[in-house]
């Protein structure tokens, strides 16, 4: 019957508020035995876990059988601060914890209310339930029954009882009418302890017929007297000086028939302490009855926990490396007891580790931090109370309060540098041997990006150096220009070092010096020039099939000697010397040619740039694209003094002419790479730090279309 009831009735709680576990054990504690309608002190014990916040609750339900006296109680420690708020009500009582606990670990306490029961039962156990549906059971021996028999007093009797509201108490005296003793008006007088406070409107006279008396629950038995002075009334004394009052019934019935009882309402004594004891008396007919004393069984508990401190770490990295990883983040690992945990923290920044029970032993170790180009050595802890143990870790011993620790970190920057060597090939580099190359370059350090330039020629080295190892430099040249000769885009080697392939570089930078090459290729403008023979005059058809020896030197940019070679040409066709240097000075001479019977003026040269030196040279500087030469033989007819012979035609160098018939018929020779017959164009680059080798490209072969 009674186990499984319950009230089930909740308390209001705030929207955030969380139901922990915390009643752990109840008891009833002035009892055995248990009677329905007497007062019993309840008491609790209880305990919330460490997660517990402000504002949370734990809840008590009780059963049915059993009614709580309401009541609002405090629950402070030893030293007054109050670790939670309790209301007890009829079904249950909800505790609120309060900021204590947001600083305290291990919070406990008791807790301790009147309650009655109102029903009886023979089972030995009752149930009660926590908000968290834990069913905590408590032993009842022998059940709950009724009081004894309960008959009229015989005799004048004095007693008091707390009463359900919790903070007042009633006084009764039931005086048989036979002992009210002699007179029509006979007086009642109740004394009480000075610490009460008798109060006339919760008094209250009445008398019931004996006969009625086990019925007295039923208000409808009594007779009530009002205050007055007829008969059926009473008169009311108050003689506060003296702690009590005078009741006198007026016209009372003393036949033996009736029971009268003068009853009192007084609140307990604001600041009354369980055990406190208060005590009445009645005098009636002369005699003294005294109550037996009442002591005080008021609400209350009280709470307490162990105290929490915390931590505050505060990061701080410290040397030449301390730029190069700012923004890194450390990890500290924590222990004591057996908690275990971890904090992340940046440099200026700090980590909190709070709630820690006041004695705990905390050790401190840094995770070993790393950086690309740096060295950290071993971190340093300090503060008050705090002892490094020299190797990353340290222990300190928690108080009830804020300990702050400084973690520093030395970081060494590591640095490094880069050189960068200019090298110049190609057929061209003579003609650049001394230019100078811009390359710029930039990268980030300390969080801003510093930008420069190199100046190097061809064999010197330059760069940079005490840049943070990890450094990220990037390499472009401004693109070079120079008459005659075209560069290509530059090529970076070395190790470590990107080549990004449109001139420009990345380099990281690691401890030392890196050696970064950069190749300039260029490459001679190459053109082309012809040369059309032409042979005019009234001698011409007696050399129709002579050929003509014409010789050439050139003088190509930034050589020291020139090239010479020679070739053949023929009457009406044109001669093509290929892949030419740009910029090349060019002279030409035709070797005297003869003939019998007919005179050769000097050979004339002709064509737009060409300079007719006349003495049978020109002279002309290769441009880009062809250069188009006429070279013409004027001869004329020698009458003759002797019998005319037959011509014979000189025979040519080594270079002979290769005839190609058009469709005029008009012979065309076309000889390719003339000038390359006497060696290759080499573009060995001069360097400026010392001497620098010559050579000549490959020469192309003769017949090459330009």
């Amino acid at each position: 019957m009674v186990l499984a009831m319950f009230s089930g009735v909740l308390a209001a709680q705030p929207a955030n508020a969380a139901e922990v576990n915390g009643v752990t054990a109840v008891d009833i504690v002035n009892a055995p035995p248990y009677v329905k309608d007497a007062q019993y002190q309840v008491a609790a014990t209880w305990a919330v876990p460490d997660s517990a916040q402000p504002g949370d609750t734990f809840t008590l339900n009780f059963p049915d059988a059993l009614v709580g006296f309401g009541a609002s109680i405090n629950l402070p420690d030893a030293d007054g601060n109050i670790v939670g708020t309790c209301e007890v009500t009829a079904n249950q009582f909800v505790c609120t914890l309060t900021d204590f606990v947001a600083d305290h670990n291990n919070v406990h306490g008791t807790l301790n209310f009147n309650a009655k029961f109102v029903e009886t039962f023979t089972e030995e156990q009752i149930e009660f339930t926590t908000g968290n549906n834990v069913t905590i059971v408590t032993d009842v021996e022998g059940g709950v029954g009724t009081a004894g028999p309960d008959t009229a007093p015989g005799s004048p009797t004095k007693f008091g009882y707390p009463n359900d509201d919790g903070t007042s108490m009633t006084w009764n005296i039931d005086v048989p009418s036979e002992d009210l003793g002699a007179g029509p008006n006979p007086i009642i007088t109740d004394d009480y302890d000075s610490p009460l406070v008798f109060d006339p409107s919760r008094l209250t006279v009445r008398s019931i017929a004996k006969v009625d008396w086990e019925q007295r629950s039923d208000t409808s038995k009594w007779t009530y007297l009002g205050q007055g002075t007829g008969a059926g009334s009473y008169t009311l004394t108050d003689r506060p000086a003296d702690t009590a009052f005078d009741v006198q019934l007026n016209g009372a019935n003393t036949d033996g028939t009736r029971i009268y009882q003068v009853q009192v309402v007084m609140d307990w004594p604001e600041g009354a302490q369980n055990g406190d004891v208060f005590n009445n008396s009645a005098v009636v007919n002369g005699t003294t009855y005294n109550a037996t004393p009442l002591p005080y069984a008021g609400a209350g508990g009280g709470g307490e926990g162990d105290n929490l401190g915390d931590i505050a770490l505060t990061k701080t990295v410290t040397g030449s490396g301390a730029p190069q990883v700012a923004g890194t983040s450390y990890t500290v690992n924590y222990s004591y007891g057996t908690t275990n945990g971890t904090l992340t923290v940046t440099d200026g920044q700090t980590a909190d580790l709070n709630d820690v029970p006041e004695g705990a032993v905390i050790t401190l170790s840094e995770v070993q931090a790393t950086g690309e180009g740096v060295v950290y050595s071993t971190p340093v802890f300090s503060g008050t109370g705090v002892t490094d143990n020299g190797d990353g870790t340290a222990t300190v011993t928690m108080i009830d309060g804020l300990i702050e620790i400084g973690l520093e970190n030395p970081v060494e920057q590591l640095l490094g540098g880069f050189d960068v060597t200019k090298v110049v090939t190609g057929s061209g580099a003579g003609v650049v041997a001394d230019a100078e190359y811009t390359v710029n370059y930039s990268y980030i350090a300390a969080g801003e990006t510093v930008t420069g330039s190199l100046v190097i020629a061809d064999g010197e080295t330059d760069g940079l150096a005490e840049l943070p190892v990890g450094t990220v430099v990037t390499l472009s040249e401004v693109a070079p220009t120079a008459a005659n000769v075209t560069y290509g885009t530059p090529v970076y080697t070395g190790t470590g070092v990107t080549d990004n392939g449109d001139g420009s570089a990345s380099v990281t930078i690691g401890e030392g010096t890196i050696s970064v090459g950069l190749e300039n290729p260029v490459n001679f403008n190459l053109y082309s020039f012809a040369v059309t023979k032409t042979v005019t005059g009234d001698g011409a058809a007696k050399v129709v099939d002579m050929s003509y020896s014409v010789s050439y030197s050139a003088m190509v940019p930034g050589e020291t000697e020139p090239r010479e070679d020679t070739f053949e040409v023929r009457n009406g066709t044109v001669y093509s010397i290929l892949e030419v240097p740009e910029g090349t000075v060019v002279t030409l001479s035709e070797v005297k040619a003869t003939a019998p019977g007919v005179t050769f003026a000097t050979p004339k040269f002709s064509g737009t740039g060409v300079t007719d030196n006349g003495d049978g040279t020109a002279t002309f500087t290769q441009g880009a694209g062809l250069v188009e030469i006429g070279l013409e033989n004027a001869v004329t007819v020698v009458p003759p003094t002797t019998p005319p012979t037959k011509p014979t035609t000189p025979k040519g160098g080594s270079n002979t002419s290769l005839a190609i018939t058009g469709a005029d018929s008009t012979p065309l020779i076309v000889i390719a790479g003339l000038l390359l017959a006497s060696g290759a164009i080499a573009l060995v680059a001069r360097r400026r730090r010392g001497p620098r080798d010559r050579a000549r490209p490959r020469a192309a072969e003769p017949g090459v279309p330009p």
